[in-house]
């Protein structure tokens, strides 16, 4: 898979009586993602154009991004200062123009400055002495750091902690409508219940009270035999 990261470089500015001396300056070091892309001519020209003609516009510390005329790549730019008033070093990196939206261009350049004078004596920089085994770690590292594969498997662990988190959520809602609707059919059955004990209740009493009236009409009918039997088995007085 290729590199979102095309090229890196490094340069050298001198200044004169205050001003950026075109033709003085000198590319320190450079490091070519692919060995086989076509493009790594454009990348040189442009980074000696900036150098000698476009300097004067850049402020210490700052990026600015510049895109190609064919819209190939973007190009990076970050100047920095040097404790010597007459030089200041300049950043380059080279990408696709999808890599801002992947990753923090500032926070790239930033660690690109910082390992670069971390490498360099300050009389290296002066002397333009070529990279150093500890500058082309700090290249290949950060070309490792920042290539596109390791930006879409953090990319990739995002969206699947996104898809995750979303199930969670989905089935979290779910829940809560289960959790609802079994509410409510608890309520209908408490109501239900409510009812059937009633109902329950009146029947109960109806049977009762209709057992009460069939025993009182047994012990009546019971009554009236007997006293038919008693009346026919005692004599008559004459």
């Amino acid at each position: 898979m290729s590199s979102q990261i095309k090229f890196l470089a490094v340069g050298r500015l001198v200044k004169e009586d205050g001003a950026f001396a075109a033709g003085k300056h000198k590319v320190l070091c450079t490091h070519l993602a692919d060995p086989h892309d076509g493009m790594v001519k454009s990348y040189k020209t442009h980074v000696q154009q900036i150098m000698d003609k476009g300097a004067a516009k850049l402020t210490p510390d700052k990026r600015i991004r510049l895109t190609s005329d064919g819209n190939d790549y973007d190009l990076h730019v970050m100047l920095s200062t040097h404790p010597r008033a007459d030089i200041a070093v300049v950043f380059f990196v080279f990408a696709d123009a999808a890599f801002s939206k992947n990753a923090s261009v500032q926070q790239m350049l930033n660690e690109f400055r910082d390992g670069y004078f971390s490498a360099n004596d300050e009389s290296d920089i002066e002397r333009a002495k070529g990279p150093n085994k500890a500058t082309k770690e700090l290249l290949e590292r950060l070309l490792g750091k920042y290539s596109s594969s390791k930006l879409q498997e953090v990319s990739g662990k995002v969206e699947a902690v996104k898809g995750i988190m979303q199930a969670n959520v989905k089935q979290a809602l779910e829940n809560v409508e289960d959790l609802e609707q079994m509410e409510n059919k608890s309520e209908l059955l408490e109501g239900q219940s409510k009812e059937f004990q009633k109902s329950a209740t009146k029947v109960r009493k109806r049977m009762q009270c209709d057992y009460y009236k069939v025993t009182a009409l047994l012990v009546l009918i019971v009554i009236i035999i007997i006293v038919i039997v008693v009346a026919s088995v005692v004599p008559k007085k004459k």
